[in-house]
């Protein structure tokens, strides 16, 4: 009896040891293949390849398509270099029901995105990785231009809805920079 309480115990152990990381595994490829997919976008100016990655309720929204690709000729106007850029972990937020992944919202902030003439922005991705109850909200949530000033950023350009601004009514908004104003 103990002999088998002991191999339960150790297979129960052994199970957890291997399902708990391969679980982040998943997590962790799922956020960077969305991440390398944008960025492989932007670098091709690939605006319909950009509009695959929304969560599909966005591509869905009438008039989004249009906004996104009026942000996204702004963006490629400044001619951001990616090549030296860094990359670091937002803000995240999950959820579990049961001991089970139900909701997974996080975001990446891609920095040292210079232009032509010297100044220096980050990029913001927010995107969805789960959501159990709305399989039309994973995708990319959002994207933010940052331009870096000398102790403070100003927002240059935003598209998509903030996830972890649960206050926020609005379905998704747009701001971009007309002519460098």
């Amino acid at each position: 009896m103990k002999y088998t309480l002991h191999r339960k115990f150790l297979l129960i152990i052994t199970c957890i040891i291997i399902v708990i990381p391969s679980s982040a595994c998943e997590e962790y490829r799922k956020k960077k293949k969305t991440v390398d997919t944008v960025i492989n976008c932007f670098e091709k100016q690939d605006s319909d390849g950009i509009l695959s990655e929304f969560a599909l309720k966005y591509q869905k929204e009438n008039g989004f398509k249009t906004d996104l690709f009026k942000c996204l000729e702004q963006l490629y106007s400044l001619q951001l270099d990616f090549k030296k850029t860094t990359q670091k972990e937002g803000p995240e937020s999950k959820e579990y029901k049961n001991g089970n992944l139900v909701y997974y919202s996080t975001s990446t902030i891609i920095e040292n995105l210079a232009d032509a003439d010297g100044n220096v922005y980050s990029l913001y991705l927010s995107y969805t990785i789960e959501n159990e109850d709305d399989k039309e909200d994973i995708g990319v949530q959002s994207i933010q231009l940052f331009l870096e000033m000398e102790d403070d950023y100003e927002e240059y350009l935003f598209i998509g809805r903030d996830v972890f601004d649960k206050s926020s009514k609005s379905y998704y908004c747009f701001i971009c920079e007309e002519d460098g104003e």
